[in-house]
């Protein structure tokens, strides 16, 4: 998050809170619609270098049924599904410090 809202689609998340979109199930697309989500490491590089209060939320996928996780082919770690809980804000500092022990937390 850049200033508290995607630097895609300009959404804001709150913790605590369910969301739910509409998913493109195409595999042979690297973008589109539905929630898109990746690990810290992807997140913290593709955040280096923009403006703004950068923080990152730690998220539960809620999975119902096969198409409600989609990974692309030659996914460059970023993958979308149809429906998330957030569950903590991370701080850049935070990040930073998960990131150099060589591993994220669970």
């Amino acid at each position: 998050m850049v200033d508290g809202k995607s630097p895609y689609q300009g959404a804001t998340y709150e913790v605590g809170n369910e969301y739910e979109a509409k998913i493109n199930t195409n595999i042979y697309q690297q973008c589109g619609c539905g929630i898109n989500v990746a690990s810290l490491n992807w997140c913290y590089y593709d955040a280096k270098g923009k403006s703004g209060k950068i923080t990152f939320f730690e998220c539960e996928v809620v999975v119902n049924s096969p198409d409600d996780v989609i990974i692309p082919l030659a996914t460059d770690g970023k993958f979308r599904v149809k429906k998330i809980k957030v569950l903590r804000e991370i701080g850049i500092k935070e990040a930073e410090k998960m990131l150099s022990n060589g591993k994220e937390k669970k």
